[in-house]
């Protein structure tokens, strides 16, 4: 078997046992320092195999996020004219088709507007003074 370059890391152990198997037939002594480099480099490799494994997945969502992204941004883009100039009145007829067909919305008569509840004291919950200003807090003091 000829060395061809690993692409996963089953490829690189099954290399790497074919490699330390032609080592073990040269070689009396099991614990050799080539042994021991090519464990190192085996496991180097595998660590930088993993990590091209997560990194690529990483740049896939990241692009696929982006793509997504990016159709967000060109779908907001909303434009009354489609070219050239607009006299007021083609205007006016398109906004109202883009209103028409954006559906019913609530008019003007339809919307409540709220307002606040009066100060009161939260003390003594009286409305003619704060708790800054509550003849209580002074009494008690």
């Amino acid at each position: 078997m000829f060395p061809e370059t690993p692409y996963n890391t089953a490829q690189l152990e099954q290399q790497a046992k074919v490699i330390k198997d032609d080592i073990k037939r040269y070689t009396t002594s099991l614990p050799t320092p080539t042994n021991r480099a090519l464990n190192q480099l085996v496991k180097g490799c595998q660590l930088a195999m993993n990590s091209a494994i997560l990194l690529s997945e990483e740049n896939r969502q990241l692009r696929g996020k982006n793509k997504r992204q990016k159709k967000k941004r060109v779908k907001r883009r909303a434009y009354i004219a489609t070219g050239g100039v607009l006299t007021v009145q083609e205007g006016l007829d398109l906004a109202k088709r883009a209103n028409i067909e954006a559906g019913p919305r609530a008019t003007e008569s339809e919307v409540t507007i709220q307002t606040r509840a009066p100060r009161t004291c939260s003390l003594c919950c009286c409305q003619s003074h704060t708790a800054r200003t509550c003849p209580t807090k002074q009494v008690s003091n």
